[in-house]
Formats: C-alpha cells, structure tokens, sequence
C-alpha cells in the first residue's frame, strides 16, 4: 500500500505528463499551460534535490579535471541515506534530479562537451560531460540520476556554432523529466509538488546569449503561478554575487527587468554558479544560493542537498571531502 504522499506525486506526474505533450512546443512569449490546480497541497510538500556547478569539462581535463568531476559525481551518488546536518531535516531522500547552472564546459568545443574518444585516436581517451553525465542518470563512475542543465558562459561565448546549446537542446528531447519548454527548448519550466521551478539558462534576458529567456518566465508565471503565491525557484548561470553583477555579464538595466518581472510571485530562491565558491546572497529579498566549482577551485569545492518542506527549505553544502560544510536555513512562508 502506498502512503498519501506518494499516491499525490503519482497522480501529480501523470497529470504533468499528460499536459506536458501538447504544450511542450510553445512559443517563446505565450502563457504555457499546465493544469490549473497545482498537483500536490503546500501541506504535503517534500522536495530534495541536488545542485552542482561549473563541470568546466576540458579545463586541466587530463591532469586533473576529469578526476576532481568525478570524486563530486561520487558523493551525489552517494548523498541519498546519510543525514543533513542538524536533526531538522532527518535523512536525505533520493533527489527529484540533478541542477546544474552552468559552464558544463570550459570552452564549449565539441571534445569538451562530447567526450575526446571521439575525436583522437584510440588508447588517449578522456571524457567529457556528457560521458560522465547522462540526461537521464548512468551507472559505474557516471553521476546515476537525471539532470537538468543550464548553458554558462564558458558554453557559449568562445564559439560561434552553439555546440552546447544545441546539445542541451538534443538532451533535452531525451529527457524522460516531465517540462514545458519555449519553442527553442532551451528554457524550461516544470512542478516538484507544488513548487515552480525555472531553468532560465545564463540569465533571464531578451536578445543575445539570454536567448530569450525573460519572455518564458514571464509567460510561464503569469500562466501557471498567477496570485497562487506558491514558491518559485529560478536556476540560471549568473548570479548576485559582486562578480556575477559586474556589467560585462548583465548590465542594471536587465537585473531591474527580471526584478519587475517576479516582483509579484513568491519566488523563494535562485540557484547560480559562475563564481566558482559557495555563498548565499540576498538580492531584493530573495536567496541566490551561489555554487562552488564542483571539483574546487578558490578554495572550496562540493555540490549542495537541498530540501523543501511546506514550512523550511535547508541548502546544505558538501565538501568532496565528505563533510558538511554550510547548512544554509531559510522560512517558505508566502512573501508579502
């Protein structure tokens, strides 16, 4: 016999299942539609996930970054049934997905995102991010649970051909993840209970790297959170740290957009990278929860286990080492 719960998530994934075929082609300004109640009550809401950051695939990749991505891939593979820090929590459950916010490679290139067998000669083979990392979880060293991935920086700006993007666009087809996407099936939207999450890419902007990514939102909210003042998480690549607000990524003018953009919802977190050390930033009330390079790098590495709860959301930092390290704590009461 099945608990309340999980008979609720059930019902949730097929009903997002069965929306999520008709809509998944919409247009890059248009509301997306899902069902108008949200799936599972505040009251039952249990969500964990994992979150890890600037892969960097092809940086150091022989000497040293193959082997530090795959010491993090170890201990996501190896978070679920140990214990959060602190007795709140309780043990960790098995994790809806993996996020992953960006800079998935150092330099974009095909070797670095595809893996270098493909392109070199047999005996000198090194793996790329999609060797260590299936869309939809592996086995042996590869990280065993499926991701969802946002392009960097570092994915897009060293190339004119798109490589990442397109192969996020490829991943993303194959996913067996229930999402919305916009009709570039980049951004993407999706429930956990009744948590919205977004995938905004490198940052929610309009024209340029952003790909249009503020339009999604935009319409995505307005068609599926309304005045429901249910949570909202938002992953992009840039985040609200001093480095990531420097004007050479995005300038005032697009954060104040974004800013009028989720004014109105309960957006309750953002989940970045790009800084490469692990921090939590308050950026007009809400927590931009900054990632470390996974495999190190500015003096901290490790990945985050995160829990929702209808009262509390802990982030909890994990050193490659094995220990904890932050364990940020935050209320998920409705903002006024």
């Amino acid at each position: 016999m099945i608990g309340r719960r999980q008979f609720l998530r059930l019902a949730a994934g097929a009903a997002v299942a069965g929306a999520s075929l008709s809509r998944s082609s919409a247009g890059v300004g248009q509301p997306v539609m899902t069902p108008a109640d949200s799936p599972v009550a505040a009251a039952d809401r249990d969500v964990t996930f994992f979150v890890a950051s600037d892969t960097h695939y092809g940086i150091d990749q022989r000497e040293t970054n193959e082997a530090g991505n795959k010491s993090a891939i170890g201990v996501l593979n190896t978070l679920a049934g140990q214990s959060f820090p602190g007795r709140e929590f309780g043990p960790i459950a098995q994790p809806r997905a993996i996020l992953i916010p960006g800079d998935l490679t150092d330099s974009g290139t095909a070797v670095n995102f595809n893996g270098y067998s493909r392109f070199i000669v047999a005996g000198s083979h090194v793996d790329g991010y999609i060797d260590d990392i299936p869309v939809n979880g592996g086995e042996g060293h590869q990280l065993k649970y499926p991701v969802i991935e946002s392009y960097g920086n570092h994915d897009v700006d060293n190339q004119s051909d798109d490589v990442v993007p397109k192969g996020i666009v490829r991943r993303n087809g194959e996913s067996k993840l229930k999402r919305v996407f916009c009709d570039n099936r980049l951004h993407s939207a999706w429930d956990w209970d009744d948590v919205r999450f977004v995938n905004v890419n490198l940052y929610p902007g309009k024209a340029g790297w952003a790909k249009n990514s503020l339009p999604f939102l935009a319409a995505d909210l307005l068609a599926n959170v309304a005045d429901s003042r249910r949570p909202v998480v938002i992953m992009q690549h840039y985040g609200f740290d001093e480095f990531s607000i420097e004007p050479r990524w995005w300038t005032d003018a697009e954060r104040e957009e974004f800013h009028e953009t989720i004014k109105n919802y309960n957006v309750v977190a953002i989940f970045s990278g790009h800084q490469h050390w692990a921090d939590r930033v308050e950026w007009n009330g809400i927590n931009d929860y900054v990632l470390p390079r996974a495999k190190g790098g500015n003096d901290t590495d490790g990945v985050y286990a995160v829990r929702m709860t209808d009262r509390r959301m802990i982030v909890a930092h994990r050193r490659l080492s094995g220990a904890w390290d932050h364990a940020w704590t935050q209320d998920l009461s409705p903002r006024a």
